[in-house]
């Protein structure tokens, strides 16, 4: 692991390194791949804004499509792979989506994955998804009405760490750490101020909401969290919070850490109270005997049926259990 983080760091400045070097040395044995290249970008972004520019034009050379027509399958399809900008694979994506319905109110028996591959075959045909409702589709002529551009209806939710010299500034040089929402989210991953202000000013509608405070105390009453503590929770976790687990908490479920109670009080459902499982380990901590206890924000001590015991914080997860005691010579 040491080798690898001093690999992983040697295209620093002396200053960032030393960044990384400060926030790691606390659990560089146990520190996961993703979490490292965080905490790189984070130095990257606030240390060297012109390599992130640099890095930024790289990722933009590296977009492509690849139409593999060499091999053919013996059902007659083809391979297609490919890299597009974050906002042209949000676009894409939603008119598969919205083709993939279109077929399927329009009598496909299809699969989702199958119609969404005949969608793109119209699409590169001309063919665009119609913005009907079910019941008009009888009534409607096949091409009388498209999809309007998909940037007047797109909404991209930013999580930044961004100065306001870093967005307002002439030269554009300006980066941050930040996660980007539309169908998936890449917690924490690099951007300069150029992606934000493309993506911003492409997008027909803006929206600023409050910042959330990840320490503050939220409560809802009754079992449902609100949309509020909810994404306080996602923000918070990040992840699924159980051993060793990498699926990302936006997708999952939220736990009640001491089991909801419908006849107790109205403040359980609350920020101290909640974490972010996937569905299979939601499953498993509430059908078998695994506990846990929030020790801080962020921060979990799991105990499972064995006697095993686990930490997970946002370092990753930390094996906890006591070693049996070799007996003597």
């Amino acid at each position: 692991r040491a080798r690898h983080i001093a690999q992983a760091t040697h295209d620093l400045s002396a200053e960032a390194a030393a960044y990384v070097d400060q926030q790691v040395a606390a659990f560089a044995n146990r520190i996961s791949p993703a979490e490292l290249q965080r905490l790189i970008d984070a130095a990257i972004a606030r240390f060297m804004p012109d390599y992130a520019q640099e890095l930024a034009e790289r990722g933009a050379d590296s977009r492509k499509v690849t139409i593999d027509h060499q091999q053919i399958s013996f059902f007659g399809t083809s391979q297609i792979t490919g890299e597009l900008d974050f906002l042209d694979a949000l676009d894409l994506d939603k008119a598969l989506q919205a083709g993939a319905e279109q077929l399927k109110d329009l009598g496909s028996e299809l699969s989702l994955d199958a119609r969404r591959a005949a969608a793109l075959g119209n699409l590169a045909r001309g063919e665009q998804p119609l913005d009907l409702h079910p019941a008009d589709i009888a009534d409607t002529a096949p091409g009388a009405a498209t999809v309007p551009a998909s940037g007047a209806h797109r909404q991209v939710v930013l999580y930044l760490h961004l100065s306001d010299e870093a967005l307002n500034g002439a030269t554009g040089t300006g980066c941050g750490t930040g996660a980007g929402t539309g169908y998936g989210e890449n917690p924490r991953q690099l951007l300069t101020a150029d992606q934000i202000r493309e993506w911003c000013g492409t997008a027909g509608r803006v929206v600023v909401k409050p910042v959330l405070d990840l320490a503050e105390q939220v409560t809802s009453a009754g079992y449902q969290p609100s949309d509020r503590l909810r994404e306080q929770v996602v923000l918070r976790d990040r992840f699924c919070v159980f051993p060793y687990c990498e699926r990302n908490a936006r997708h999952g479920d939220l736990d009640h850490i001491e089991p909801y109670n419908p006849n107790g009080p109205n403040d359980q459902t609350r920020s101290d109270n909640l974490a972010g499982l996937c569905r299979f380990h939601h499953r498993l901590k509430t059908h078998h005997p695994w506990t846990y206890t929030m020790l801080e924000p962020g921060a979990y001590l799991w105990r499972s049926p064995h006697g095993y015991t686990f930490l997970r914080d946002h370092t990753g997860t930390r094996d906890l259990t006591p070693r049996p005691v070799d007996p003597p010579g």
